[in-house]
């Protein structure tokens, strides 16, 4: 009778070693998870452009909002749509006080989404309607509808191609989105809200280098009996040609079980003939909304910033906004505290430093004292030889 194959690999394997079988089993393994691996890989690639925040372009600016609107319908099932409005506009100079006019030959839009506000990381691309021959200023609307999916922006991107005088330049743009504040953040927002007078504020002043008073975020909120038409807004002092200034900033409602659900936001706000206003947001009772919440980060420049913090319980917000809003005392700011954070470095610093000096002395000190005690031990060694002699 024929021998089997099987036979034949059975005979062939028993003569092999343990080393050889283990080695076998091992690269059997190896294959194997490389195969699940290459089966398991996702089909989804996140291609994120290379863009860098910019403080300051000296041409345009695309000053983005975001509102998260949420709405109920007869079976209180709640709908989220982040209605993102973009608006470019051309820089004034001190020839003009207008708007140049630079025409949009190309104009890109695109956000890094999470499926969850607290996710730290993007999963998707969600790319906007490309829009072309334009002029500034102006303004494109896009949404981002949860109603099927989940999808929260974290970080956007802008690119704007522009033509002016048959000259064409390229400008791109990123800012990463307060969705959610961090544990940091809600420190500062209950630090400030123990503040004296913030139990009673309606805004927050934004203050300047020198302390003095460069601005101020105040926030509305009328009660229509089911919701609250709710509304913030930016007064700069100095708006002009000569003065520079970089806002992004996001508000959220704080709900009465403790949820931070994402509101108003504007980021890259440095227009120069305007301030920022946004108002007519309805926040339905429905949602349990207790508080109106914000970080407001200025930029003096791109790696030079402050973030201010504001809280205040919706029942306790005027129905407008004023031109003399009323501010909380200010506490201290996060400049302050990197020199405080310094100060502290800097005596450990020194303790250690104070701490090496005196370990040196002493460990000086006490080998010195074992080199005279084993040079009096030689000595008296050293006599002995010499009385035996």
């Amino acid at each position: 009778m024929k021998e089997s194959i099987f036979s034949k690999l059975n005979q062939r394997i028993g003569k092999l070693s343990k080393l050889a079988i283990i080695l076998i089993l091992a690269v059997y393994a190896l294959a194997l998870v490389g195969i699940y691996a290459l089966v398991s890989v996702t089909k989804s690639y996140l291609v994120i452009p290379e863009y860098e925040h910019v403080y300051w372009d000296e041409k345009v600016n695309p000053q983005i909002t975001i509102i998260g609107r949420r709405t109920f319908d007869d079976d209180d099932n709640m709908t989220l749509k982040y209605s993102v409005n973009v608006s470019v506009y051309g820089r004034i100079s001190t020839s003009s006080t207008s708007d140049p006019g630079y025409a949009l030959t190309d104009f890109k839009m695109s956000a890094a989404t999470t499926e969850s506000t607290t996710s730290a990381v993007a999963n998707k691309m969600y790319y906007f309607t490309e829009y072309t021959t334009y002029h500034t200023p102006t303004t494109h609307y896009f949404t981002l509808d949860n109603s099927s999916v989940n999808q929260h922006p974290k970080t956007l991107y802008t690119m704007i191609q522009y033509k002016k005088s048959g000259v064409s330049k390229i400008s791109t743009f990123k800012e990463d989105v307060f969705l959610y504040p961090d544990a940091n953040d809600i420190s500062k927002i209950n630090e400030y809200f123990a503040s004296t007078g913030a139990d009673t504020a309606t805004a927050r002043n934004i203050k300047g280098k020198n302390d003095e008073s460069i601005g101020n975020i105040q926030f509305i909120a009328s009660n229509q009996g089911d919701y609250y038409s709710s509304g913030v807004k930016i007064t700069m002092n100095n708006l002009g040609y000569s003065y520079k200034h970089h806002v992004d900033m996001q508000s959220w409602i704080l709900t009465s079980d403790g949820k931070y659900l994402p509101f108003i936001g504007v980021y890259s706000y440095c227009q120069q003939k305007s301030n920022y206003s946004q108002s007519g947001v309805s926040v339905y009772k429905k949602l349990n909304p207790e508080y109106i919440v914000s970080k407001l980060r200025y930029y003096y420049s791109e790696n030079d910033y402050v973030d201010y913090y504001f809280k205040q319980e919706f029942s306790k917000l005027p129905a407008n906004f004023s031109t003399a809003p009323s501010a909380a005392d200010e506490i201290e700011e996060n400049n302050k505290e990197n020199k405080t954070l310094l100060i502290i470095i800097i005596v450990v610093l020194s303790c250690l430093i104070v701490a090496c000096v005196v370990f040196l002395i002493v460990f000086k000190k006490k080998s010195n004292k074992q080199v005279e005690q084993k040079q009096s031990l030689n000595e008296e060694v050293k006599n002995e030889e010499e009385k035996q002699e």
